[in-house]
Parts: structure tokens; sequence; C-alpha cells
């Protein structure tokens, strides 16, 4: 009978040192998953407009994505919120042939999902259509994308619309605290930080919509992306016809000053009722083209950009600190942010800032990146990767994502080889060159405690 406990505690230390070495075993070096992407057709019409197709008849369903290099960067300072307001008008204000009512009685006749959306850098389209009715979905997308008719009947909708998502967006401590800090770091009248409220959308008329939409929607400023079950050439064919009536004309874009880069910290408490903080804290991050992301990548990686990162092993899971967290770099055509995004309880506000500062700190010190922590970083982007591409849709989405921010075809090899070249000394050379945790800008949404 006394061996007993002696044996359960035996296969308890068992079970424990197994669990140890499954562990250590999924963070060993191992060979890195292979990526095979299929071949897409590219085709440039006289007009400039770029589409990649890729054909897959698994399901019959085609699914189209079109970019559209246009954003809120481009506004007027005195026309805040014009591209979002324009990318809600374009989908519900008809097109040039069919009123409003119209065209969602066409779409809904023939199950056609069509959806517009304008954000700081981008414009994004997309559709949705059964293969049977693919004629009719190409071309009721392409008279959305390019003549608009932004119906005067609908513009009161589409501006109450957004009036209601800036309400909703002023009632969300973690929306609050986002748009604070851009500004903070940023500075207010920045494009890259400006946001509309009320009174801007209130005042944006039907003619701003069409001037805006003329400036952008160009041919040769839109990407296509084609996958589904459909015939190629059938497709490119429909495409050429419907270019024929839309002409290129020269286009520049508007001059969008750069942002200095500059670091200050400062600290933003916005008062609100909450029995919990919302916390942000970040400072400029860097440039889209800059060499260095891969490396920073795998930092942020350790740092807080995943379940296993540093932040949230020791900050949520063993400290029980708080709700969640996580960090990130995001990378823009200019200086982008990094930034460091959690909840905790009200009282726990202090302790957590100074936790989050401590784990950037050591890690800009050089403390102490692991062959394990890299090693399990780079196989996890790397798998990560592979979900890019998994169905025909994200390949050829990828593809003219790659186009639309200038990489090259083949960048998906570029992206692999550069995240595997990272060293520990690279990690310890970008953290020590690109967190500043003396500088950083801290925003606290919720209840101050006396």
């Amino acid at each position: 009978m006394k061996k007993k406990p002696l044996f359960f505690f035996s296969l308890l230390f068992l079970l424990v040192c197994c669990s140890k070495q499954r562990m250590v075993k999924r963070l060993e070096p191992t060979e890195m998953p292979k990526l095979i992407v299929p071949e897409v057709k590219e085709v440039t019409f006289k007009n400039g407009m770029t589409c990649f197709l890729l054909e897959d008849h698994t399901l019959p369903l085609v699914t189209i994505s079109a970019m559209t290099h246009v954003g809120s960067i481009y506004e007027s300072p005195s026309k805040r919120g014009l591209a979002r307001f324009v990318g809600r008008f374009m989908r519900s204000g008809g097109t040039r042939a069919f009123s409003p009512s119209q065209f969602d009685k066409k779409l809904d006749d023939s199950g056609i999902v069509m959806e517009t959306e304008i954000h700081r850098e981008k414009g994004e389209a997309s559709l949705q259509v059964l293969s049977d009715h693919l004629e009719e979905g190409i071309h009721s997308f392409i008279e959305m994308l390019l003549r608009p008719r932004f119906d005067p009947n609908r513009l009161d909708i589409v501006k109450n619309n957004l009036l209601e998502d800036i309400r909703r967006e002023r009632d969300d401590p973690a929306t609050v605290a986002a748009k604070a800090i851009r500004k903070l770091i940023y500075g207010a009248d920045n494009p890259w930080a400006r946001e509309p409220v009320e009174e801007d959308i209130k005042k944006l008329t039907r003619n701003d919509a069409q001037t805006f939409h003329a400036t952008f929607f160009r041919p040769q400023n839109i990407i296509l992306a084609i996958a589904g079950d459909f015939s190629t050439e059938k497709v490119i064919s429909m495409l050429e016809q419907w270019m024929q009536e839309v002409s290129s004309l020269p286009f520049t874009f508007p001059v969008v000053p750069e942002t200095p880069l500059q670091f200050k910290a400062r600290d933003l408490w916005i008062e609100k009722d909450l029995t919990q903080s919302y916390i942000h804290l970040g400072h400029l991050g860097v440039k889209r083209t800059n060499p260095d992301k891969y490396a920073l990548l795998l930092m942020n990686y350790i740092l807080g950009g995943a379940f296993k990162s540093r932040l949230v092993e020791e900050i949520r899971s063993q400290r029980g600190l708080v709700y969640y967290v996580s960090s990130g770099f995001s990378p823009e055509t200019d200086y982008g942010l990094f930034e460091v995004r959690l909840a905790t309880k009200s009282e726990s506000t202090e302790e957590a800032i100074a936790a989050i500062t401590s784990h950037i700190r050591r890690l800009h010190e050089g403390g102490g990146v692991s062959d394990l922590e890299l090693a399990f970083a780079k196989k996890s982007l790397l798998n990560q990767q592979i979900f890019s591409f998994d169905s025909a849709f994200r390949v050829v989405e990828q593809r003219a994502l790659f186009r639309f921010y200038g990489y090259p075809d083949d960048y998906w090899k570029e992206f692999r080889d550069s995240l595997q070249s990272v060293t520990k000394e690279d990690i310890l050379r970008v953290s020590q060159t690109y967190l500043h945790p003396d500088e950083l800008v801290r925003v606290v949404v919720g209840k101050k405690n006396d």
C-alpha cells in the first residue's frame, strides 16, 4: 500500500518530463515547411488595368477582388472622412445603368455579394458570384468600380451610417485608445492619423464623392484578382470588351508630406467609468521598404506577436496581470507604428504598464533571444505563410498584393529566404535600433485610481 504514493509520484514525474520533451522537440529546428505556389495568368489591358487569374473548378463559385491605390491619406484636410464616404457610397449608390434599388435587386436575384471599402492607403472591392451568373456579376462589378452613380437619394443613408459608425467607435474603449495613440505619435493633423468627426461627414456632398472617385478610380490604378470556376479565355474576352469603353487618363498622386522620424514620450489618460483599463503603448516604427522588416517581424513574434510570445506567456499566463496583450510593427508607405495593446483591471494599470515596458527594455538592452525562440518563431511564421496560399483565391490575392505594394512577383520566395537568414545578432541589432523604451507614448482609457 505504501508503494502507491511513490508509484503515482513517479508516474506524474514521467508525464511532466515527457511533456517538457515534447515542448522542446516542438521548438527544435526542423526542416522548414515547403510551399508550392501554382502559376497564375497575368493580363494587362490596353487601358492599364492589371488582372491576375487562376482557375479552380472545385466549386461553382468565382471570387474577385479589386485593389485601388486610394485612401484617406490623400484627402484634403477640409474633407476628412471623404475616402470612407466614397467607399460606402460606391456600392450603395447604384451605377450609371441602374438606380440603387435596381442594382440591389439585380445582385440579390442572382445571389451576388459585392462590397467596397476604402482604408488609409488602399481601396478594396470584392465580389462573390456563382459561376452560372459570372458574366452578369463581373459586368456589375466593373460598372460599380468605374461608373458609380452616387445617387442623391442614397446620400443621407450613407452619411447616417457613417455617423452611427463614429458614435459606436467613440463608445468602444479599445478603438478610442487606438485612435488616440495615432494622433499623439503622428500629430492630429497628419494624414496617417486624421479621423473624421460628425461635422466633417455632414458637410460631404455628392460632388465631393464624384470628384474623389474620378481622381483615383482609373483603370491603370486598379488591380484585379480572380479565382474560381471559370474559363480564363472567356473572362479575359469579357473584360477586354468592357474595358474598351474605359480609357486611361494621365494621373499623378497627390503629395503626402513625409512624417518626421522623431520619438517623444507622452502620456494620455482618457477618463471613462470602466472596471478595466484599455492601454496602448508605442512609437513610430518602420516603412514597408525597410530591409530590417524580416528581423523585426521575428523580434516582434518573440516579444508579443503570438500566443507563445514573452508578453503573453509571462504577463498573461503566468502572472494573470492582463486580459489580453499583443504587440506589432505595422509598416506603411510612410513610417508605421510599433504598438503594444492590452487590457487589465483598473487597479493593475500602472503595474501592467511597468511590466510591458520592462520587457521592451529587456529586449532593447540585449535580453537574450535563445536559439529555440528564434527557431520556433521562424517555423511558426513560415507555417503561417503557407495559409496565405492555401486556396486559388488566396494565391491570386497575394500576387495582386505583391504588385500593389511594388514587390517582385515571387516575393513569397524573398520573404522565406530573408526570414530564414535572420540571426540572433540581427534580432539584437534591430531591438537596439527600433525599440525605444524611454520614448514610449502611453494611452490609457479607463478609470483613474485615487
